[in-house]
């Protein structure tokens, strides 16, 4: 039994990486389809999951049909101010570098003032990335810019107060040249979505909320989630506490018991569904999982028997994991070509189907760093 498919309320999904639950929105997204009830609306963490998640639901499905309704959590905010925002056409979306890049601008020309301790670095390019960095976090934990400066007056920090009022400013600016942050676009999508026809329309034929990597979510979005969901209303969120990775952007660091404390009502709390066994990863990799889990402390939930349950982890794939530790990052460097050539000459593994992870996109690894390989069966026979 399909335990997504059979949600008639809140359900927190939880599961390590490997435990199927991408597997099973997928299958039951598929089976809504296939019997012929309201669909659900699928949410994925990137654009590349959303549209193979899509496809793998219309594999499953065995049919041509139109595309399932799966997305992320901006393009449902950006499709939901373009149908129910006051101007006739989308606002024009600011990606990080274009949001960096206005910053500085207004930085230049603001009549305002900041605090003696901060002139040095006002006008460098690390002062304008933490400005961008400040307002963005703003608005995921829904302030105004009345609310910095609230904020700003009682903790008596007077930086506090010159970052409200430049982020009325900024987003006066914005306005007027109808364009938005992805920070922005979200704040603007909840107001919109607490209306009550906003939400009826936006849930209209619409049987499910399914929602993908939960932990990746900012509270903003979490709260734009909730405000879409009614009372009672199937909702099931997929969660693996240990392995969040967004907390950098703002990711909520309590957000699967925080999925527990929004969707409880008065007389039932959300049902659990804990998924213990790691489809993909071999005893070996279980174990080296576990020992970096034991050291992350107790995951985020309220109920110990739940966590216990979710870390204890069943392996059910085949692989293997080594360990090597280099003297400097050139030796690494021919340690890890090394083993990918060999995979790929002696034991016929595509390049395609290898992976190399590094720290950060210009990885530059000190001395000493230990590099690591981590093999497993994939789909279609491949390791």
């Amino acid at each position: 039994m399909n335990v997504v498919a059979q949600a008639q309320g809140p359900l927190l999904l939880l599961g390590a990486s490997g435990t199927g639950k991408t597997t099973l929105f997928v299958d039951a997204a598929a089976q809504r389809l296939r019997e012929g009830r309201p669909p659900a609306l699928v949410f994925a963490a990137s654009r590349q999951a959303a549209s193979e998640m899509r496809d793998r639901i219309v594999r499953a499905c065995g049919q041509t049909m139109l595309a399932p309704r799966v997305l992320t959590i901006h393009a449902f905010c950006r499709e939901l101010i373009g149908a129910f925002g006051h101007d006739d056409a989308s606002p024009e979306l600011l990606t990080a570098p274009e949001q960096e890049f206005r910053i500085r601008e207004l930085l230049a020309g603001w009549a305002g003032s900041w605090p003696q301790e901060l002139a040095d670095a006002v006008g460098t390019r690390a002062f304008a990335a933490q400005i961008r960095a400040v307002l963005a976090r703003a608005r995921q934990l829904g302030l105004d810019p009345e609310d910095v400066l609230a904020h700003g007056a009682a903790a008596r920090e007077p930086g506090w107060g010159a970052v409200g009022a430049f982020m009325a400013e900024y987003l006066d600016v914005l306005d007027a040249e109808a364009r938005l942050d992805y920070a922005e676009l979200v704040h603007r999508a909840r107001l919109l979505i607490e209306r009550e026809d906003v939400r009826r329309a936006v849930l209209q034929g619409v049987g499910a909320v399914y929602v993908d990597e939960w932990c990746e979510l900012d509270p903003a979005q979490i709260s734009l989630l909730r405000a879409l969901v009614p009372e009672g209303f199937p909702v099931v969120a997929a969660a693996d506490p240990d392995t969040a990775i967004y907390r950098f952007r703002g990711a909520h660091p309590r957000a699967a018991e925080e999925f527990i404390r929004l969707f409880a009502t008065p007389d039932k709390p959300p049902a659990i569904h804990v998924l213990t066994r790691a489809w993909r990863q071999s005893p070996a990799q279980v174990a080296a999982l576990g020992s970096v889990r034991q050291r992350l402390g107790a995951p985020a939930l309220h109920d110990s028997d739940v966590a216990r349950r979710y870390r204890d982890t069943d392996a059910g794939g085949a692989g293997m994991v080594d360990v090597w530790t280099c003297p400097d990052e050139a030796t690494q460097a021919r340690v890890i070509a090394g083993e990918l050539r060999a995979a790929h000459l002696e034991q016929g593994l595509a390049w395609g189907d290898m992976a190399v992870l590094v720290q950060g996109q210009a990885a530059n690894p000190a001395a000493g760093t230990r590099a690591g390989r981590c093999r497993y069966p994939r789909r279609g026979g491949g390791r």
